[in-house]
């Protein structure tokens, strides 16, 4: 399911010298916040072109959609910049970078299927011949699903969400649960992002009706725009409440909705893309989830608990660990009480774990089996004090050697 979104990982892995840890901390949210800064550009330039204030162009990256999947690392921003690049471009018969912009997004998001092969049929009905090449960016999605059955023996669609097929049932069950559980506080704010979300579905629905009636001829690109941009949101009314159960969810769906709101105000001179586009930066500056505004948080915030003796322990192993090349990280999943688990990942990807016990006694007890279980299935371990090694089969000689050496 995740190889489908195969760019921002690729692009990360590049950008941090082959995946090293210390370096994609760094790289894969500055590859996110690159490329969204990049579209704002475009965005603005396009405004400018089209005689129209620039700073509207900063409604895309203060948007919630955008904001949710920077802040988390999320495939969401790479995906909408590039598709609101490679919209920007189509608008301005760039047709290369257009192309490339849009075969990009796909990789980074499948979701934007549906309006890039808007793009192409409309270049298609327009151009004959000439159009098939913007069917590549969904031909190349196409052959990246293929390589990912082959290489996967499955599906890499099996764990998506499906959407429903009843159009608003989710929103509406979304807005009734919302409502019983907070009538005053954070609902009020979900509600009206529910209701703007489906707002802007219909007013690009209107919109395309309104550019494409009546037409004997090709459709022009600017009239295509709004088929395009309905084509971005039209899962969105077809959201199961699953996706709606919270914000972070549901809101990556709306990351390109701003940047198309943005070329919708450069392009249609009429007043509901300004209502809409004041109110998607209102909900983002009073947003519950990312403040964009200092906002007085009380009691809310509470000290970090001190650490406990494993944990102080696993935090000396992980940075003695670590200076190997062995990326060693604190599993909460895996701890249990009265004892601290080092999930431990080896420079060739094999995984393996650390049990820091409290003391030896409860290290003992729990070696036995826990080495009876590695061993069935072709691995090793060794109990060193209060510490308990499980390795799996063919780890490299070296990370071994300097694991064993910091637990000693």
């Amino acid at each position: 399911y995740r190889y489908q979104r195969i760019l921002l990982p690729a692009l990360g892995w590049v950008a941090s010298a082959g995946g090293d840890p210390d370096l994609l901390q760094w790289t894969l949210p500055l590859i996110n916040v690159l490329a969204v800064l990049g579209a704002t550009l475009l965005l603005a330039q396009f405004l400018l072109s089209r005689n129209r204030p620039t700073w509207v162009a900063l409604a895309f990256p203060t948007s919630i959609g955008v904001l949710v999947g920077l802040f988390n690392d999320l495939s969401d921003p790479l995906a909408a910049s590039l598709f609101v690049a490679g919209a920007v471009w189509w608008l301005d018969d760039r047709n290369r970078p257009a192309i490339a912009a849009l075969a990009a997004c796909l990789l980074a998001r499948e979701l934007y299927l549906v309006p890039v092969l808007i793009i192409g049929v409309l270049e298609v009905v327009r151009s004959g011949r000439r159009g098939l090449v913007w069917l590549l960016p969904t031909a190349l999605l196409g052959l990246w699903q293929v390589v990912l059955r082959l290489m996967l023996a499955g599906s890499p669609t099996d764990d998506a969400h499906k959407p429903s097929i009843i159009p608003l049932r989710g929103a509406i069950q979304k807005v009734r649960e919302v409502a019983r559980h907070d009538v005053i506080g954070a609902a009020n704010w979900e509600v009206l992002f529910v209701a703007l979300l489906l707002a802007c579905c219909l007013y690009f629905a209107a919109w395309s009706v309104l550019r494409v009636r009546g037409r004997d001829r090709p459709i022009a690109r600017d009239d295509g725009l709004p088929l395009v941009a309905l084509g971005a949101v039209a899962v969105i009314p077809f959201l199961t409440l699953d996706l709606w159960t919270n914000i972070p969810s549901y809101s990556r769906y709306g990351a390109p909705v701003a940047g198309l709101l943005v070329l919708a105000y450069a392009i249609d001179r009429g007043f509901m893309p300004k209502l809409l586009l004041t109110a998607t930066a209102t909900l983002s500056l009073t947003n519950p989830i990312i403040a964009l505004l200092p906002t007085d948080v009380g009691r809310v915030i509470e000290p970090i608990p001190p650490s406990t003796p494993t944990q102080a322990r696993a935090s000396e192993l992980s940075g003695c660990i670590g200076d190997a090349g062995v990326v060693a990280r604190v599993s909460t999943s895996l701890s249990k009480p009265g004892s601290t688990v080092l999930s431990l990942t080896t420079r060739s990807g094999l995984p393996g774990s650390i049990t820091v016990f409290e003391s030896e006694g409860e290290a003992t007890q729990a070696t036995g089996p826990a080495l009876d279980l590695i061993k069935a299935a072709g691995g090793e371990g060794e109990r060193v004090g209060d510490l308990l090694l499980l390795w799996p089969k063919g780890v490299d000689a070296p990370d071994d050697r300097q694991v064993r050496d910091c637990m000693r």
